[in-house]
């Protein structure tokens, strides 16, 4: 499910990039910025689901991946750009998106984290509190920097200005 989630969400992006670049459209940068983010993560930095039935809907509740910075509101935005009234990037036909619900009480996902990311992409308090030997041998967190970029969500959906 998460790989499926993932490959989606790079051709998201990666349309974006096509469109924005053409169009010489200053959010190009941001784009690429969570191309890069995505690719650092791979499909094993994606959240799994846990279904269950809400009134007489099917809804996902998004498991919490304890190691892995909150990247949330980035997510949603890669998601919800395919669903904008305005999108005619991506197809209207197929099946409707299911309701995905986030909490910071969620599901716990059970996933080892994702070993070589740079110290950024990891939540720090849990990486504080992770053994140094853990952080050393397994984890192998990597040196190289990563540029956290704080993006400002606009109403519409798709980011602002860093």
């Amino acid at each position: 499910m998460y790989l499926q989630k993932y490959r989606r969400r790079l051709k998201i992006v990666e349309r974006i990039i096509e469109v924005k670049a053409q169009q010489t459209d200053n959010e190009v940068e941001i784009w690429r910025w969570l191309l890069a983010l995505l690719n650092l993560y791979g499909a094993e930095g994606m959240s799994s689901d846990e279904t269950d039935v809400e009134g007489m809907e099917t809804v996902y509740r998004v498991k919490i991946l304890v190691w892995r910075r909150n990247i949330d509101k980035y997510l949603d935005c890669i998601d919800n750009e395919r669903k904008l009234p305005h999108q005619a990037l991506f197809s209207r036909s197929g099946s409707k998106p299911t309701k995905r619900i986030r909490s910071e009480d969620g599901p716990v996902s059970m996933r080892d984290a994702v070993p070589g990311l740079p110290t950024e992409l990891y939540n720090a308090k849990w990486l504080e509190d992770t053994d140094e030997q853990y952080r050393r041998l397994t984890l192998c967190v990597s040196r190289e920097q990563f540029k956290w970029m704080n993006i400002r969500m606009q109403s519409r959906g798709g980011p602002g200005g860093a």
